[in-house]
C-alpha cells in the first residue's frame, strides 16, 4: 500500500537525520562529595533528547568494611533543572527516595550493581518465607565506576523528550549527593563516608540536515502561541509516623500520591545485618532468615536493621485523605494494597513480568500508590487529576495499629510523594512559561 504523499515529503525531510553522544564537563570541579554540588550546561543550537543525559563518575567509598547502595541513584538528593537560571523543576529533597519508591513500585532493579554484587533484597521465595543471600565484603574501601541515568521524575523524563534548545534560554542540569548517611556499613563503626570523582555527563544529539523540523516547531508556535513540554514532578514530605501524617501541595493537576514507610533508624548507617537465627515477622509468620546485609536506605516496609519486630504488619488499616476524599472508599489494610491496590496504582510501564508474592513486598518495599488520573495513554494521565490551584490539597496517609498489637508505627517514618503534572509553554523569542 502507498503511503499517503504527506507522510512520504514528511519522511523524506528526516531521512538524514542522525545522533551523536555529546560529552559533557562540570561548571566547576570534577570532584565532589556528600551533600556538594554538580552542575553542567547543556549544549545551545542543538536537538537534545533530555532522557538520555546522564552522568559518570568513580565512587569511592571509605570507612570500617563501607558499601554503596544498590541503586546508584540513592546518593542523588535533588536534581534540579535551570532555564535561564530559573529552577523549573527538582526543587523538592528527596531525589534518590523517589526513584527508589518508583522503582521498587515496578518492582525493577538499577541496572547497576556496586562490586560487592548488589545489597538489594535477593534470593528465593518459598510460600511465605523470603530466603536471602549473604553480601558480606571485608576491607576499608569500595570502589566502582557508575552512572546517574534511567531518570524516573522530573523535567529529565519530559515528553517531547527532543528539545530543541535553540528556542530556550541556557539549559542547566545541577545534582546535589546526598549525605554519607545513605550508605550502609558493615562494621559498627559505621564511619563511612563517599566521594565521586572525574565526573562528566553525556547525551544525545541529534542533527538535522533539513530545516523541516524548525519549520514544523515554527508553524506549531503560530498557531497555538506556544510549544507545550509536559513532565511528572513529585513533592517530598518526610516525617514520623504518629498515626496520621499531613502533607500540603498546591497543583493545577495531582495525578498520584505515593507513600513509604521504613523504620527511623535506617535514616542513619545501619550494618542492615539480619543474624543466621532471628525470628522475622513477615505477614503474620515467622520465618528463620539466613545471614543477609542490605541498604537499608533503600527498605520500605516492616523490616527493622535488626530484623527482630516489625513495624507494620499485613493487618495494619491504611488509607489516604486528599482533602477529604478518602481512598480506597472502604476499610483497607496494608495486604489490601501491596496485593491489589498497588496494581491500580501503577502505570501501564510500571506492571512488573513477574510479581513477587505480597509477604516479600510488605517486608521490603511496601509501596503504597493512590492513583486520581486516569489510566492509559500519556495524554489521558495529563489531562486529568485533583486541581489543587483554588485551595491547598491536604493529603494526609493514616495508619493504625493491628487489633493483635505488638507494632510500634512510631517507629516508622513516612515518605509522602505527591505526584504533579508541569507543563512549560515555549514562545517566540525564547520566552518562557511554567505551570505547575
Amino acid at each position: 500500500m502507498a503511503l499517503p504523499s504527506s507522510l512520504t515529503y514528511l519522511a523524506s525531510k528526516f531521512d538524514s537525520a542522525s545522533s551523536q553522544i555529546v560529552r559533557l564537563e562540570t561548571t566547576g570541579s570534577r570532584n565532589v562529595g556528600a551533600n556538594q554540588v554538580i552542575q553542567f550546561n547543556i549544549p545551545t543550537n542543538a536537538i537534545c533528547n533530555m532522557h538520555t543525559f546522564s552522568v559518570t563518575g568513580k565512587f569511592d567509598a571509605t570507612g570500617t568494611a563501607p558499601r554503596i547502595p544498590d541503586s546508584i541513584m540513592t546518593l542523588v538528593n535533588k536534581c534540579e533543572v535551570l532555564i535561564g537560571g530559573q529552577v523549573v523543576s527538582g526543587s523538592s529533597n528527596g531525589f534518590g527516595v523517589v526513584h527508589n519508591m518508583l522503582r521498587k513500585l515496578a518492582e525493577e532493579t538499577d541496572d547497576f550493581s556496586s562490586a560487592h554484587g548488589g545489597c538489594e533484597p535477593q534470593g528465593t521465595i518459598a510460600s511465605d518465607r523470603v530466603l536471602t543471600t549473604d553480601g558480606a565484603v571485608s576491607g576499608t574501601s569500595e570502589s566502582c565506576t557508575a552512572s546517574f541515568k534511567k531518570w524516573r521524575t522530573g523535567f529529565l523524563t519530559c515528553e517531547p523528550r527532543y528539545i530543541s534548545t535553540s528556542l530556550l534560554p541556557q539549559i542547566s542540569i545541577r545534582l546535589t549527593l546526598a549525605s554519607d548517611n545513605v550508605l550502609c556499613a558493615e562494621d559498627s563503626a559505621k564511619d563511612s563516608k563517599f566521594i565521586c570523582s572525574n565526573v562528566f555527563a553525556t547525551i544525545e544529539c541529534v542533527n538535522l540536515q533539513s530545516p523541516a523540523m524548525d519549520a514544523m516547531i515554527g508553524g506549531l508556535i503560530s498557531e497555538q502561541g506556544y510549544l507545550p513540554v509536559v513532565w511528572k514532578e513529585h513533592q517530598v514530605t518526610r516525617a514520623a509516623n504518629t498515626g496520621v501524617v499531613r502533607a500540603t501541595v498546591a497543583s493545577r493537576s495531582v495525578s498520584r500520591i505515593l507513600a513509604a514507610i521504613r523504620n527511623k533508624e535506617c535514616d542513619k548507617q545501619q550494618t542492615g545485618e539480619l543474624e543466621a537465627t532471628a525470628s522475622i515477622a513477615n505477614d503474620g509468620a515467622s520465618f528463620q532468615a539466613i545471614t543477609r546485609r542490605v541498604c537499608q536506605t533503600n527498605c520500605f516496609g516492616t523490616r527493622t536493621p535488626s530484623g527482630a519486630t516489625a513495624h507494620l504488619n499485613k493487618d495494619t488499616d491504611l488509607y489516604m485523605d486528599a482533602s477529604g476524599v478518602r481512598f480506597p472508599q472502604y476499610q483497607a489494610k496494608l495486604i489490601d494494597w501491596v496485593n491489589t491496590l498497588r496494581d491500580t496504582g501503577r502505570y501501564d510501564e510500571e506492571m512488573p513480568r513477574h510479581s513477587r508474592p505480597g509477604p516479600g513486598l510488605i517486608a521490603d518495599s511496601a509501596i503504597l500508590c493512590a492513583r486520581f488520573c486516569l489510566a492509559g495513554s500519556k495524554s489521558a494521565r495529563l489531562s486529568s487529576g485533583i486541581d489543587s490551584r483554588g485551595s491547598s490539597l491536604v493529603v494526609t496517609l493514616n495508619s493504625q495499629q493491628s487489633p493483635s498489637g505488638g507494632e510500634d508505627i512510631s517507629q516508622g517514618v513516612v515518605f509522602l510523594a505527591v505526584e504533579c503534572d508541569n507543563l512549560l509553554q515555549i514562545g517566540s523569542n525564547r520566552l518562557i512559561s511554567h505551570i505547575s
